[in-house]
């Protein structure tokens, strides 16, 4: 099989990317969230995905990729933090009483042993890198998810938006599918300056995936609402 690194380099600004790269790097906190949420809110039903391969990019200290393992389904999670897990779980908010902490409250008792052991005795579901350079050859992956990064990054990160979606799409097989979440739903209730972010990189988004048309992947987009928030299931259809 082919793998054709880097469709996305005639699309975006290298010296760009590159700080976007390391903006995200300091900052990230991002899926530190259990794996039920993120499942419901991407309305995933592992019985479903049997026997696929899935990738969960910008994994963070979540349980998800230990949850789909035990459900039946071949996962690995890619993460920049991962080639120094010990500063990455610092930087995450992780306790002594192991407990995440940089969830919403309702969801402050998820145990970090979840991660941190399968991280210890599955380092091969645990890959250090970027969405932006997936370990896969052109179509070989059924699904990919990024919860709470491309939706959550600080500012508008055009070049880094273009360069994990093309990848994304790249990996995917023709039927796979892109999970991207979550996104504001009622506008209404956030302030102002959140929805006009939100704005942007729900834009960004969009944009990427009809950039990658020109490379000729051809998608199609539906949105579904988990507890008023918007997310994204990106097919690829060729």
């Amino acid at each position: 099989m082919s793998r054709s690194v880097g469709i996305y380099e005639p699309f975006v600004d290298a010296v760009a990317l590159e700080g976007q790269q390391a903006e995200i790097a300091k900052n990230i906190s991002a899926s530190s969230f259990p794996a039920q949420l993120i499942a419901e809110c991407f309305h995933i039903d592992p019985s479903r995905l049997s026997g696929e391969r899935v990738i969960d990019t910008a994994s963070g200290a979540s349980d998800f990729v230990w949850w789909l393992n035990e459900n039946g389904v071949s996962a690995y999670g890619v993460d920049i933090g991962y080639d120094d897990v010990g500063s990455f779980l610092e930087r995450v908010g992780l306790f002594h009483d192991g407990h995440i902490l940089t969830a919403p409250d309702e969801f402050k008792g998820v145990p970090k042993s979840r991660f941190t052991e399968d991280f210890d005795a599955n380092p091969s579901r645990y890959v250090a890198g970027s969405i932006v350079e997936l370990p896969e050859d052109d179509g070989s992956i059924d699904r990919v998810t990024n919860h709470s990064c491309l939706t959550a990054v600080n500012g508008p990160m055009p070049d880094f938006t273009i360069a994990s979606v093309f990848e994304a799409l790249r990996v995917l097989n023709r039927g796979g599918i892109f999970n991207i979440g979550p996104l504001l739903l009622d506008r209404r209730k956030f302030p102002s300056e959140t929805v006009v972010e939100c704005f942007e990189r729900e834009e960004a988004i969009y944009s990427a995936i009809d950039l990658s048309h020109e490379v000729g992947i051809k998608t199609k987009v539906a949105k579904t609402n988990f507890c008023g928030l918007w997310n994204l299931t990106v097919t690829r259809t060729k």
